[in-house]
């Protein structure tokens, strides 16, 4: 069962609509990766290891995927475009590492088999006169892996 569990989580990454043709893009067909819009994040790492400090004015989420490697992001430069933005974060068999600014909240829908989910941040302080603080969404899962995400 956790092999098949293992299989099907690893199909629905690679075999998804995003790397259909895209119909603003002729010149893209299937198998190839549309084009990233700016302030999206698309790092894969497959046995090896990915470090990154991304300072993005206008960071808007995206996905990050670790198979059997580490992948390390630096988001406390980044500004997000809109109230939210949502991370998928995928580690089979490797680790995500990601920081956070301290005015960000997480919101995490992340699951683990046999690995783990966690979220290590402090929530900012909450002023109920201000506008809310930004929000990033983080979903996908962690198989004999690990995700963790601190500020």
């Amino acid at each position: 069962i956790l092999i098949a569990l293992g299989i099907l989580m690893l199909f629905r990454t690679t075999h998804t609509t995003r790397w259909g043709p895209n119909p603003q893009d002729s010149a893209s067909g299937p198998g190839q990766a549309p084009p990233q819009q700016p302030g999206t994040l698309h790092i894969y790492a497959m046995f090896n290891g990915v470090d990154r400090r991304i300072d993005a004015r206008d960071f808007r989420g995206g996905e990050i995927h670790a198979l059997f490697g580490g992948v390390e992001i630096d988001l406390r430069g980044a500004v997000m475009a809109e109230a939210q933005a949502t991370l998928d974060l995928n580690a089979t068999f490797g680790g995500v590492d990601i920081e956070i600014p301290a005015t960000w909240l997480v919101e995490s829908h992340g699951t683990a088999v046999f690995g783990g989910f966690s979220d290590e941040t402090i929530p900012p302080s909450v002023d109920p006169a201000a506008p809310p603080p930004p929000k990033l969404i983080l979903t996908g899962y962690a198989m004999f892996g690990g995700v963790t995400v601190s500020n």
